[in-house]
């Protein structure tokens, strides 16, 4: 009993031992955190620059020093060395020999464009001595998203918010800037696009509001013209990968590798032969196809089939700018005719079609 009450003893005097040092340690940490912090950050630029200095190479009295440099900015860099070291520093340029995966890339691209290095990042910066998509991507970006969109006036709400966004945070924060400015220009292609597809919250301003003259605007109902609609977003499809497909042969060319370059150009001599052959050409529609058939073989050797299976699937894909367009109008459609449906309600129908209209389409706008 004895030796049990000196141990509980031990251990409330443990006890107390510990909420002191606990309150020890809170104390200074309230009095010296900002300093530490301080500190902290003093420690890891020190370390950034022992870091660098271990990448030179120095004698008494000389230091070299070897980095990387844009290629085009490379020889202004070398006169702005020897300029300010009042000719006592020689600049070297050479081509890198490291393997590829290892050389960092740099994007550079004018204006706009550079706003749209986000998207490519998403995915991977290209490798050294790859093609920059920036300049495709850009313009491939904006019109599939208004084309899935297909609403005037959701394309006017997504340029508010991109332009609040511009306004707001992307004065400080290049992420903002870029987010904002692409919101904003995919909510203006997407204003031309529902515009040209008659869509004003679905159905709302013609149909409900009376706002007729709109109706000359539209080039084609993607609820009417089904079909057309669906055949005009396979061809924008058709043409994104044949885009895809010479940019891939300009790559493996300009990199010599002359069978990679080929792999792809059975493509081309398909869709000639196909174009024939729909035109009632017999001859030269054999004549491609056969040129196509043996273009497919020597680069796919058995996966040929799937080569070509691979290509159907990835056309048939865009089906999808259709379906999405598609979806966009009906749900519209659908929350007008809800409200519709409830203003009817006596005495509080009006505010009732209101909050349907209102939320339904705010609900829809994030949605898409």
């Amino acid at each position: 009993v004895e030796a049990l009450e000196e141990i509980d003893n031990r251990l409330d005097e443990l006890d107390a031992e510990q909420a002191a040092g606990r309150g020890t340690i809170i104390e200074a940490a309230e009095k010296h955190r900002k300093r530490l912090k301080a500190l902290r950050e003093l420690l890891l630029i020190e370390r950034e620059r022992c870091d660098a200095y271990a990448g030179f190479a120095r004698s008494d009295h000389v230091v070299a020093i070897e980095g990387y440099v844009i290629a085009k900015s490379a020889d202004a860099v070398a006169a702005e060395l020897e300029s300010s070291l009042g000719g006592l520093a020689a600049a070297f340029i050479t081509d890198p020999d490291e393997p590829e995966e290892d050389l960092p890339v740099a994007l550079n691209n004018p204006g706009i464009l550079k706003h749209f290095e986000l998207l490519v990042k998403l995915y991977a910066s290209p490798k050294y001595n790859e093609i920059d998509p920036t300049i495709l991507i850009a313009p491939t970006f904006l019109f599939f998203f208004g084309l899935m969109i297909t609403d005037a006036m959701y394309g006017l709400m997504t340029f508010l918010l991109g332009f609040f966004i511009l306004r707001g945070g992307g004065k400080y924060y290049p992420l903002y800037k870029s987010c904002g400015l692409l919101l904003a220009l995919g909510g203006a292609i997407t204003i031309v696009l529902g515009a040209m597809t008659g869509g004003w919250f679905g159905n709302l301003a013609v149909e409900y509001l009376g706002l007729t003259f709109l109706d000359n605007l539209v080039v084609i109902n993607p609820m009417v013209d089904v079909s057309n609609f669906l055949l005009f977003a396979i061809g924008v499809g058709l043409l994104h990968l044949n885009a895809g497909a010479v940019v891939g042969i300009i790559k493996e060319y300009r990199r010599s590798n002359i069978p990679k370059a080929l792999e792809n150009v059975w493509i081309f001599f398909l869709e000639i032969g196909l174009a024939f052959y729909y035109f009632e050409v017999q001859a030269p529609a054999i004549v491609f196809l056969a040129i196509s058939l043996g273009f497919l073989i020597y680069s796919a050797k058995g996966m040929a089939l799937f080569g070509v299976t691979g290509l159907l699937g990835d056309t048939l894909s865009y089906a999808r700018l259709m379906a999405l367009g598609l979806v966009s109008f009906g749900l519209a459609v659908a929350i007008n005719a809800l409200s519709a449906m409830v203003w009817g309600i006596d005495y509080i129908g009006w505010l009732v079609a209101i909050l349907v209209m209102v939320g339904g389409h705010l609900f829809s706008f994030v949605l898409n």
